[in-house]
């Protein structure tokens, strides 16, 4: 099972990074028995500063440049494409990058689920018909 996790990171103090990390913990702590790898859109935005930043000391450019929201979301794009489930956070509904997540995972066939709660229900569904 591969969760990714979408809500609202933009003008969220600390790019909201408590809720993402607690949604984490959480799906670790219901998921302990099996393989579960999480997607965390707050590290890859950490890769993405990292890519910048380095490419910024390569070139020695006077005037730094800084990742776009466009930068953000085709890296969270590509790791999206890798999941089995997305999670929703609270609140995800005044972010266009989770929406646009959202949209793309149903077209994608990712199951959506709304909390950890319905992660839950949804893997046992799976479990039960053999999806796995």
């Amino acid at each position: 099972m591969v969760v990714y996790i979408s809500g609202q990171i933009t003008g969220i103090p600390n790019r909201n990074r408590f809720a993402f990390n607690d949604a984490a913990e959480k799906v670790r702590f219901e998921f302990p028995q099996v393989h579960c790898k999480i997607i965390n859109p707050v590290a890859v935005g950490e890769r993405v500063d990292e890519r910048f930043a380095h490419a910024n000391m390569d070139a020695r450019v006077e005037d730094e440049k800084k990742p776009t929201w466009s930068d953000y979301m085709r890296e969270c794009i590509r790791e999206l494409t890798y999941a089995t489930h997305i999670l929703m956070l609270t609140g995800w509904e005044k972010s266009k990058g989770a929406t646009a997540e959202k949209e793309l995972s149903e077209k994608l066939g990712i199951k959506v689920c709304y909390s950890v709660d319905d992660l839950i229900k949804s893997y046992r569904r799976a479990e039960q018909t053999g999806e796995w």
